[in-house]
């Protein structure tokens, strides 16, 4: 990866954890200072490893990729059920924890009625549902069986 990007940054908020942010650089030119100017910047915490800490569970041995992993084959079984079950129009191809439908105004308060909450995307009719890497298979059927509901009573 070093050799393809000069940095990456991982952005990570969850109630539990409120901000925190990794910024990684691969060019130790552009490294150079970069704590000084973090700091002028007024980005310094000042019990920064209690924002550290967590990061360092998801750095290590590649959890965070892990989690990655999880997330989009979630979105793809959530995008192969909605097809299975005749009901998927989606707006984009699915390639990461995410997948674009086209839906209805009934039908989207029929989920949201059910607990499910998403949100519009960009055109009025579009709307984008995320995967976490916490969903289960359990998750996304209820998802399906409610979507189906929500489609009868549209």
């Amino acid at each position: 990866m070093a050799e393809r990007c000069r940095c990456s940054f991982f952005w990570r908020h969850e109630e539990w954890h409120r901000n925190g942010r990794s910024r990684d650089l691969f060019n130790r030119e552009l490294a150079r200072e970069f704590d000084y100017r973090a700091k002028q910047a007024g980005q310094l915490a000042s019990k920064m490893r209690y924002l550290a800490a967590p990061w360092v569970g998801l750095l290590d041995n590649n959890v965070w990729l892990r989690n990655a992993r999880r997330a989009n084959a979630s979105a793809k079984l959530l995008a192969e059920k909605l097809r299975q079950s005749g009901i998927l129009e989606t707006a984009f191809p699915r390639e990461a924890n995410a997948v674009f439908l086209h839906l209805k105004d009934e039908i989207v308060r029929g989920l949201h009625a059910a607990g499910w909450y998403f949100y519009k995307f960009i055109e009025p009719d579009i709307y984008r549902l995320m995967c976490s890497w916490s969903a289960t298979e359990r998750d996304i059927e209820a998802f399906i069986a409610d979507f189906k509901t929500a489609g009868k009573l549209g």
